[in-house]
């Protein structure tokens, strides 16, 4: 049976391909507590270098973009929210209090 490993980041990807010459990834989990995974790939794979960890600031700004999206798109903030609860959980992981 195939070796399966969870892809976490760009550094997962670069080992992935150079180990075994892999044509693509699946991202899963990871991505729901790490939206910027997608950033890291790429940086990796397009110029073989990992990217700095968003700043807190950065991660915030993305947060309150999303929101917003999801408060427009549902045109209910409570009920947009409510659908964001697991979302935000995951996304502040790890983030100081």
């Amino acid at each position: 049976m195939d070796d399966v490993r969870e892809v976490t980041g760009g550094v997962d990807v670069l080992r992935r391909r150079a180990e075994s010459g892999v044509a693509g990834v699946m991202i899963g989990r990871a991505a729901m507590s790490n939206p910027w995974i997608f950033t890291e790939i790429r940086s990796a794979l397009e110029f073989g270098r990992i990217p700095a960890s968003p700043s807190l600031e950065e991660k915030w700004r993305f947060i309150c973009q999303h929101c917003k999206a999801e408060i427009a798109w549902r045109q209910d903030e409570l009920m947009a929210m409510r659908s964001l609860r697991s979302r935000l959980m995951a996304y502040t992981r790890g983030m100081p209090s």
